[in-house]
């Protein structure tokens, strides 16, 4: 892998070399200069630039190693997302045709220009007086100047020059959120730029800088904008500064948050940046750039008299007929780019229209075929399935007094058909040989290319694939008879008179999405689409912690996957499929390094299926189908509802294609223990049976000397329910059948494999009971038959304890009559069953464990949740457990009155929400000394932000579940459902029923559930998989912090750490990480600092 970069490095130097100059630039600033646009929406011809040069601090991820030379790549918050650097660069290279580009990026995001920290991960730019006053220098100064002396010093080792001509800078979000910090910006401003241009002796170095959009929840934004409004040297203000440009950026896109820009919002900011520095500081010309006369999303309401132009104003009337549809394009359309929408409108994929039929009410020559080249774009489906005989127009011209004159793309028997018609009636067109009436969806793009040939140039493009080119027939023109009356049209031709157009045959039967009308002849690369020429696939790979959705496609993600030996990995992927048909089949090559060690095990391929998600999060017994969810819940979850995502790993290695648009799988690895460390690579194929259509992808595993222990350190139970009907979609067995232990066993086993190491187990309770009950004059007997046999089971599958059922429960004893075989039900709450029955049943069941289970850790469960009011009652429980079952602890889920409950249970699973209680660390902390255990459990709440598992939040918050329970120095997590569904399908729906069967309203959406059942028995989850993957960061940095107990605190405190509010008598609460970058960073901080400590004399 090294060779391969140096190779690269070297050859991309070597251009720089023959260049005239390299110019240098700098790039710096906060989160938005860093930037979380989407690498897998970024135009192909922007995300490779090999003629530029990238050096970047480790603050900033890219595919690249840090602190080095490389080819220009996506370098942002992670590797997978980008800042201004793509569009910029471009640009530059524009300007400077005969020059090398080099740029040296730092950024960190939440940072200020001030000495004030923000928050606890806030460092200051503060560049000092002087260049000698560095104890005054703030962390990222230090760190910005550090990497630009690196990178210019690694460019002159190369027998380089570098020229430093300019620097871009982004920043002042943070300084906003206070009045102070924004009143100062100005003299601030002033000193930073002085600062860096005497720190790299460039006292006329250009500064282009980003003015920050208006955020009014900020109360010193107006005061930031204003100083960064006044620092451009035209600004006529007194607080000009030389050579310093400002730019603009409303109508920017951004993200839900309205302070980061998305993909095209950061696409614009890049060209505008690099814009103004080529224009305005360099003097260099114009490059024109093609520009979008007019872009029709149908992305608003469908009851609007417009369908909009997105950016310019060709709105056309909507008839109405037309309906919502789900958009065709299920991503952000590339149409966002700026050198094809000049940068300034967000283009965000929302919604298509089925028949969809609108008109211009005047003449457009921008429209018409006319002496400027153009291209008209469309995403297509026609409903017509195979059988499409009549004609259907798409789009284009047409004269309200003539059926022939202008331009129109049309479907005719399934063909498409593009064909431009003269005032004299000479027609040029184009057919394509194949049909597309197929239910699917479809691409299509007519160029008009003005400047080819004597009378201009038809060419057709169906799914990126030229089908035909033609002469055209010159300028149609404007005059008359029919030129002014010419009117351009959607979904239907124009009839009616030029002052009233409507339009009333040869309607689009069908949906039409995404229709934008480019003023160039663009090529292939420039569409819309996104697939390889040629290509029905396109395959991707996903962060472990992203959600993927089936209408929309997911970040890419391109890092390696860091793990321990003895650990796992998973590649989740997303695919892409159009106009294709059959079974797709996933594969995964054996992981090999490049020296040839192949491991040992091998990977496995799991198909993800998706559910669906009716509700956001309401609250415990409070969610419901269709109720508008709070703001504050609205902005934490990860999509309003409804949608389907996906979340079951099934074991399916192929799908059937059924036109929706994003379809997903995953490939698991488990490292051996005796594993070779170094990087492994594998491919992931994805392929179209009984064809040759293929697609794959690089994966690179990085295996460190560290091991995961060989025990689990953190006790993990996810209850599962018993019930036949809560473990198969199959036949429902019979209790206790041979069938109902196979599905057992398969579900434990699935239940183990994802952490659990503590099984719930039933007693005497229900219709069921795992220990059946006799009675006769003499007293009660009790069965252990079955109760040995599920010890012993789930014993084998390595669970290490096992909790009883709750004694106190709404279900009931079912007694047998000995003499009779009638059954009689003792209900829980009764006196008998209280004084007379526990005093039989408890002895006989510890008597029982410690004859023919000595080695078992036994737990026994009273009453779930008591309250405050309830704890006279459970200390009386408690007294009769403790008596009869001496050596057996009693363990209690527990969020009332935890102070108190504390004396009367042995291994208490506070909620964790009272990690925000000042109370909770000094309890916590006698229990400690005391050498008490302490779990956390997390069930319907917190609510949203904080970690849980719902459907609807990040799985980043399932993977933060172990971090807090190291937070909160508990050896141990309990869920109260892995499996309780209670008659819900888990596929269809996800509010999880109440005990009464009600769903509406019911359970925050998967609460109830974190498994899904199969005909074989249970199934994971990826939030399952992100949790496992939490328990496996646990282990690691309790091993670190055996041996450097600093570094693993200061790991811990960059996923949880504490803060306390500025008001008075508020509680410590805990912030936690909510980027998956930074859990992933902890584990590579985590492996390589065990790999230090642990082997650095093998090294």
């Amino acid at each position: 892998m090294r060779r391969a970069t140096a190779l690269i490095m070297l050859c991309a130097a070597s251009m720089c070399a023959q260049a005239r100059t390299c110019r240098v630039f700098l790039l710096a600033g906060q989160s938005n200069m860093e930037g979380v646009g989407v690498a897998a929406f970024a135009p192909g011809n922007l995300l490779v630039q090999p003629q530029v040069l990238l050096y970047h601090s480790p603050s900033v991820r890219s595919p690249w190693p840090a602190n080095q030379w490389n080819p220009l790549a996506p370098a942002g918050v992670s590797a997978t997302n980008f800042g201004p650097e793509l569009s910029l660069a471009y640009r530059l290279s524009e300007g400077y045709t005969n020059d090398c580009i080099a740029l040296i990026k730092h950024a960190k995001g939440g940072t200020k220009l001030t000495t004030a920290p923000l928050h606890y991960e806030t460092t200051s730019w503060h560049p000092g007086t002087d260049c000698g006053d560095t104890a005054s220098f703030g962390a990222e100064y230090v760190t910005f100047v550090a990497t630009v002396t690196n990178a210019l010093a690694a460019l002159r080792a190369q027998g380089e020059t570098p020229l430093l001509s300019g620097m871009f800078w982004v920043q002042g979000e943070a300084d906003a959120t206070d009045a102070a910090a924004g009143a100062a910006y100005g003299q601030n401003l002033t000193r930073f730029i002085r600062r860096v241009r005497e720190q790299f002796a460039a006292p006329d170095l250009p500064f282009v800088c980003a003015r920050i959009l208006p955020y009014q929840t900020r109360p010193g934004s107006a005061a930031v904008r204003q100083a960064l409004s006044d620092a451009d040297q035209d600004s006529g203000s007194p607080a000009a500064i030389p050579r310093v440009f400002t730019v603009l950026t409303e109508g920017f896109g951004v993200h839900a948050d309205a302070v980061h820009f998305n993909t095209p919002g950061q696409l614009a900011l890049g060209t505008s940046l690099a814009e103004s520095m080529c224009r305005r500081a360099a003097a260099l010309p114009q490059v024109p750039l093609p520009r979008t006369l007019a872009f029709w999303q149908f992305d608003e309401k469908t009851d609007a008299p417009f369908i909009l132009d997105a950016v310019g104003a060709f709105h056309v009337d909507q008839a109405l007929a037309a309906v919502a549809a789900p958009p065709l394009v299920p991503r952000v359309a590339q149409a966002a780019a700026p050198r094809f929408i000049d940068g300034t409108h967000p283009c965000e994929n929302a919604g298509a229209l089925q028949r969809s039929h609108a008109v211009r009410r005047m003449y457009d020559a921008e429209l018409d075929m006319r002496d400027t080249s153009w291209t008209f774009e469309a995403f297509f489906r026609n409903n017509a399935a195979g059988t499409q005989t009549v004609y259907e127009v798409i789009g284009g011209t047409r004269s309200a007094l003539s059926q022939y004159h202008g331009w129109r793309v049309i479907m005719i028997n399934g063909k498409i058909r593009f064909f431009a018609t003269a005032d004299s009636g000479q027609t040029a067109q184009i057919l394509s040989p194949a049909r597309y009436d197929d239910g699917l969806t479809h691409h299509v793009a007519a160029v008009w290319d003005a400047t080819a040939g004597v009378t201009g140039t038809l060419r057709l493009y169906l799914d990126e694939v030229l089908v035909g080119a033609t002469a055209g027939v010159g300028d149609l023109g404007n005059g008359a008879p029919y030129g002014s009356t010419k009117r351009f049209a959607l979904g239907g031709n124009v009839s009616g008179t030029s002052a009233s157009p409507v339009i009333i045959d040869n309607k689009w039967n069908g949906t039409l999405d995404e229709i934008r009308l480019t003023a160039a002849a663009l090529q292939p690369a420039a569409f819309l689409t996104s697939f390889e020429p040629g290509s029905v696939f396109k395959l991707s790979r996903v962060d472990p912690l992203d959600r993927v959705y089936k209408d929309r496609s997911p970040c890419g993600h391109f890092d390696p996957v860091h793990v321990p030996r003895g650990g796992r990995a998973s590649f989740p992927v997303s695919l892409s499929a159009r106009h294709a048909k059959g079974t797709v089949t996933f594969n995964a090559e054996i992981f090999t390094t490049r020296a040839g060690i192949r491991l040992t095990s091998a990977p496995s391929v799991h198909v993800l299926r998706t559910v669906h998600v009716e509700a956001n999060y309401g609250g415990c017994s409070r969610t419901r189908q269709g109720a508008t969810p709070p703001r504050d819940i609205a902005s934490a979850v990860v999509r309003l509802a409804p949608f389907d995502v996906y979340d079951v790993v099934t074991g399916d290695t192929a799908v059937a294609l059924d036109g929706r648009a994003v379809y997903a799988a995953m490939v698991r690895v488990d490292v051996p223990r005796d594993a070779v460390p170094g990087d492994y690579h594998s491919r992931i194929t994805a392929c179209l049976d009984g064809t040759p259509q293929r697609v794959s992808i690089p994966v690179v595993l990085r295996v460190y000397r560290t091991s995961l222990p060989e025990r689990q350190n953190m006790d993990v139970t996810h209850w599962l329910w018993p019930e036949p009907r809560n473990l198969t979609v199959g036949q429902v067995p019979d209790w206790w059948s041979d069938d109902h232990w196979r599905l057992l066993h398969s579900s434990g086993a699935v239940l183990r494999d994802y952490g659990d190491t503590v099984m719930f187990t039933p007693l005497v309770l229900g219709e069921h009971p795992l220990i059946p009950v006799s009675a006769d004059p003499t007293g009660w007997t009790f069965d252990f038959s079955l109760f040995d046999r599920w010890i012993d089971l789930f014993r084998q599958q390595g669970f290490r304890r096992f909790i009883g059922q709750h004694l106190r429960s709404h279900l009931t004893v079912s007694v047998r009559d000995s003499a009779t075989g009638r059954i009689h039900l003792l209900k829980t709450g009764e006196e008998t069953y209280q004084q007379q029955f526990l005093s039989a049943f408890l002895p006989a069941l510890h008597a029982h464990l410690l004859k023919r289970h000595p080695g078992v850790d036994f737990l026994q469960a009273i009453w779930d949740e008591p309250r405050a009011e309830h704890e006279d009652a459970y200390r009386a429980w408690a007294d009769t457990v403790r008596t009869h079952m001496p050596s057996v602890k009693i363990v209690e889920a527990l969020n009332h009155a935890f102070d108190r409950y504390s004396g009367c249970v042995d291994v208490p699973a506070w909620w964790f929400g009272y990690v925000f209680s000042r109370r909770w660390p000094d309890l916590i902390a006698r229990r400690i000394q005391e050498g008490r255990e302490n779990w956390i459990y997390y069930a319907c709440t917190p609510r949203p932000p904080y970690p849980n598992s719902h459907l609807d939040a990040p799985l980043w918050r399932c993977r933060a579940l172990p971090w807090v329970a190291h937070h909160c120095r508990a050896s141990g997590i309990l869920h109260w459902a892995a499996n309780g569904y209670r008659g819900a399908d888990p596929y269809r729906s996800s509010i999880g029923p109440l005990p009464n069967g009600s769903a509406d309203p019911g359970h925050p959406p998967g609460d109830n559930w974190l498994f899904y059942p199969t005909q074989q028995g249970l199934t994971g989850s990826l939030r399952m998989l992100a949790f496992q993957q939490g328990l496996e960061d646990y282990d690691l940095l309790v091993l670190l912090h055996d041996h450097d107990p600093a570094a693993a605190a200061e790991i811990a405190q960059s996923i949880v750490a504490e803060m306390v509010l500025d008001a008075p008598g508020k509680d410590i609460r805990a912030e936690y990480a909510n980027q998956p970058r930074r859990y992933h960073d902890a584990r590579q901080r985590l492996l390589a600092g065990l790999d230090n400590q642990l082997h650095c004399d093998r090294k």
